[in-house]
């Protein structure tokens, strides 16, 4: 009897073993980057509690990451700021101008004004950088459009109205960009500002990969509260790059997808419930057995 009894505790104690290993292989693991800038002095500001500009003059100012995003890994960006636009001509004529950087293919002169895109001079023609970004308009059009330079073709990849909430000054705003990286031919981005989709699209790597974030502003105070990047996998389950494909626009969910569980997901929970029901078996079979020998 304790011959079986020991056997029913080893068995439980290795289930137990395989469960955890199960349940952290299905998590993701997150790697925080430490973000850094570079900017103008004169413009940019950064403290312990924000990083920002006071810029409420005419011109482009831009400050972007030294770090370029890997579309070939998984991660979040998170954005918390606020972009009060005080100036009464600007509310009126609608001048003010902020723009949140993505995916920006170059490094713009930090020191440069006048530019409506960051790019470079070529003799007395401005090039235009590959990018994508988030456009946010308070006064005038009121909306939060999501844009991508190509080619020196600008195109709308998707655009919301702001709230009367959003235009007002003070409001803190909230971005969360979400890109998803299975493999080559299978990517997804999803943005939301305020917890509102503005773009949700698949085959993005081309929208992200070796581009930087950052900001332009003109005509606001922008102070940027919280940026924080973080890749969901870790560096050695990062798959060789190769070239990506063009994005593709995802059709709109359906009503309830969003509670259709990941598949990897469902497939570990399956497994694992399939291993606790074999301890459980396991477990009641050596009692019942112990339990018919103290009966006879």
């Amino acid at each position: 009897m304790q011959l079986r009894k020991k056997w029913t505790f080893m068995l439980i104690f290795a289930v137990t073993g395989v469960l955890l290993g199960i349940i952290t292989a299905a998590a993701k693991t997150s790697e925080p980057v430490n973000l850094t800038w570079q900017y103008n002095n004169w413009w940019f500001q950064q403290t312990e509690d924000f990083f920002g500009t006071f810029n409420e003059n005419p011109g482009a100012k831009f400050a972007f990451s030294d770090q370029k995003l890997d579309g070939s890994r998984s991660f979040e960006y998170k954005l918390t700021f606020t972009a009060d636009v005080t100036d009464k001509n600007v509310q009126s004529f609608g001048w003010d101008k902020l723009d949140l950087y993505l995916g920006l293919q170059g490094a713009p002169d930090t020191n440069l004004e006048g530019f409506d895109y960051p790019g470079y001079m070529d003799g007395e023609k401005q090039i235009f950088y590959d990018t994508l970004c988030i456009r946010i308009k308070r006064y005038s059009d009121t909306s939060a459009t999501v844009c991508r330079m190509k080619n020196q073709e600008e195109q709308i990849l998707g655009s919301v109205q702001l709230s009367p909430e959003q235009r007002e000054n003070g409001h803190t705003f909230n971005v969360l960009v979400s890109y998803t990286y299975e493999d080559e031919a299978n990517q997804s981005l999803t943005i939301t500002l305020d917890g509102t989709e503005l773009l949700k699209i698949t085959g993005a790597k081309a929208l992200v990969n070796e581009g930087r974030l950052g900001f332009e502003a003109s005509h606001m105070t922008l102070r940027v509260m919280d940026a924080e990047l973080s890749y969901l996998d870790t560096a050695e389950e990062k798959p060789s790059p190769s070239p990506s494909a063009e994005p593709t626009a995802k059709p709109t969910a359906e009503p309830g997808d969003e509670n259709v569980p990941n598949t990897d997901d469902s497939s570990a929970i399956i497994l694992a419930m399939i291993v606790i029901f074999a301890a459980c078996t396991a477990a009641g079979s050596a009692a019942y057995s112990r339990k018919t020998r103290i009966t006879r």
